[in-house]
């Protein structure tokens, strides 16, 4: 799909009146949503980037309200994320798509192959060795150098000398580099957001409308795979190319689409 750079929409509650008439339109609707930068603000000190009560609220009454559990995707490890949401009865998956959990069922874990995995170890080295372990968040899959937070030449330094030992990493078969919202990430590439979203299309019944809002480099796998089948929201005011079809500038935003969403929903259906 070609990147586009749409614009902004100017009212706080989100689409044009074409998106949510298709939105009306759909026989069944699946919400799927990123946590960071899309539902909450980034905070430096990631777990007090906590969801409010009244967005939680609001979750759960779109929850309770949707004939298909709505999901958080997220790059975050699945146990932060049910920190986080727990209560919400949310579906969640977490590091991209390698942790999955409904809720009153067991966590389901995927893991990498050996070499991806020893490739993930040398890069975590290799930061160790320049001193900056502590920026470095490893994950099962996945490592994330944080520098959000750094005064920006100090971030700049780091991601460039970072950058320059992982990016050779992500053309390697098996594994994936992007810069991010404050940092970078190397992870495995067999799972990502956008065959996490291709899944969930798969699955749902037929006629069934899928969303994906997200905000990141890391979603705009989710975007492409949705193509022009789904509906696609990147969050943010930097305009960057972008899949997606539509744009909100902030979490603020994506609360007053959620208020919209569920005023479309049926009183009280049940969750599956």
């Amino acid at each position: 799909m070609a990147f586009t750079h749409p614009e902004v929409p100017p009212s706080r509650s989100a689409l044009p009146a074409s998106a949510w008439a298709r939105i009306c339109a759909a026989r069944t609707r699946l919400l799927i949503l990123d946590y960071d930068g899309t539902l909450v603000p980034f905070r430096a000190d990631r777990m007090s980037a906590r969801a409010g009560e009244p967005l939680l609220s609001r979750l759960r009454e779109v929850t309770e309200r949707s004939t298909l559990r709505p999901v958080v995707l997220s790059g975050r490890p699945l146990a932060e994320l049910r920190q986080l949401l727990g209560g919400s009865g949310l579906r969640l998956v977490g590091l991209h798509g390698w942790e999955e959990w409904t809720p009153g069922q067991e966590v389901v874990e995927h893991a990498p192959g050996a070499a991806v995995r020893e490739r993930l170890e040398a890069a975590a080295r290799a930061v160790a060795a320049l001193g900056w372990q502590e920026r470095l968040e490893v994950k099962r899959c996945a490592l994330a150098f944080h520098t959000r937070g750094l005064p920006p030449a100090a971030a700049r330094d780091r991601e460039q000398r970072v950058g320059a030992l992982w990016e050779p990493l992500g053309r390697d078969r098996g594994l994936r580099f992007d810069r991010t919202h404050g940092g970078l990430e190397l992870r495995a590439s067999e799972r990502d957001k956008g065959t996490v979203v291709t899944g969930l299309q798969a699955g749902a019944p037929e006629g069934t409308l899928v969303a994906f809002v997200g905000d990141d480099a890391t979603d705009e796998a989710a975007f492409a795979a949705l193509g022009d089948q789904g509906l696609s929201i990147r969050v943010g005011a930097d305009l960057l190319p972008t899949a997606a079809q539509y744009r909100l500038a902030g979490p603020d935003q994506v609360e007053a689409f959620l208020a919209r969403w569920t005023s479309l929903l049926p009183a009280r259906e049940t969750a599956s």
